[in-house]
C-alpha cells in the first residue's frame, strides 16, 4: 500500500546503503509519505560509524574520530517526531580526540581553540598564531558558505538564485579555500 498525498500515490523508494546519509534520506522520504526500503550489504546500520568487540569485553569505535554538526542528526530524529536522546546519545568531549603519528608524536585536539593552537605549536612546530589565524579563516569560510552548501538542497535552482548564495559565491575568492596553513 502506498501513502496517499493530494489524491496521488507516492512512489516507493529504495535506498542503497544504511550509512548516516542513507538513513537520513530514508527518514526524509518516509516522512514525505514514500514507502521506503533500505538495502545494506553489511550486517549492521551506520556505515562507517560502527564498533567492534573483542573477547574480554573490549569495544572499539571503528568510525569517524570526530562527530561534527550533531544538530543535523537531531534534526532528522525531530523530523520523524522522535526525541533524539532516546535513540542516540553523545556528549562533547575535551579533549575532542587524540592523533597518533607514525613518528610517535601524539597531538591532542582540545575543544578550546587557543589551547589547541598551543598544542599544535608545541608538538608540530607550527606557530600558535598561524593555527589561530587558520581556525579563524576556517570559521569565516563556514559562516559564509554553510547556509547554502550544507543546509540547502543543491539540486534546486532556487538555492542558487538568492542573495545568500550570491554573497557566499562572492566571498569564495577571499576565503582562501584552496590554500593551506603554510
Amino acid at each position: 500500500m502506498y501513502a496517499k498525498n493530494r489524491n496521488s500515490l507516492k512512489q516507493p523508494v529504495a535506498v542503497i546503503g544504511a550509512g548516516v546519509a542513507g538513513l537520513a534520506a530514508a527518514v526524509r522520504l518516509a516522512v514525505a509519505g514514500h514507502p521506503v526500503t533500505v538495502f545494506e550489504a553489511s550486517g549492521s546500520f551506520g556505515g562507517k560509524m560502527h564498533q567492534f568487540e573483542l573477547p574480554g569485553g573490549y569495544r572499539f569505535d571503528a568510525g569517524p574520530s570526530l562527530f561534527t554538526l550533531p544538530q543535523l542528526v537531531d534534526d532528522i530524529f525531530r523530523l520523524a517526531h522522535r526525541e533524539p536522546s532516546e535513540y542516540f546519545c553523545y556528549e562533547r568531549l575535551d579533549p575532542i580526540t587524540n592523533y597518533f603519528f607514525a613518528d610517535g608524536t601524539r597531538l591532542t585536539a582540545w575543544a578550546d581553540s587557543q589551547q589547541f593552537a598551543t598544542e599544535v605549536e608545541q608538538k608540530l612546530g607550527t606557530s600558535a598564531a598561524a593555527v589561530t589565524q587558520f581556525l579563524g579563516r576556517s570559521g569565516r569560510a563556514y559562516d559564509a558558505t554553510a547556509g547554502t552548501f550544507l543546509h540547502k538542497s543543491l539540486h534546486k535552482a532556487g538555492t542558487y538564485f538568492n542573495s545568500e548564495t550570491l554573497k557566499a559565491v562572492a566571498a569564495l575568492p577571499s576565503l582562501g579555500l584552496t590554500g593551506t596553513m603554510h
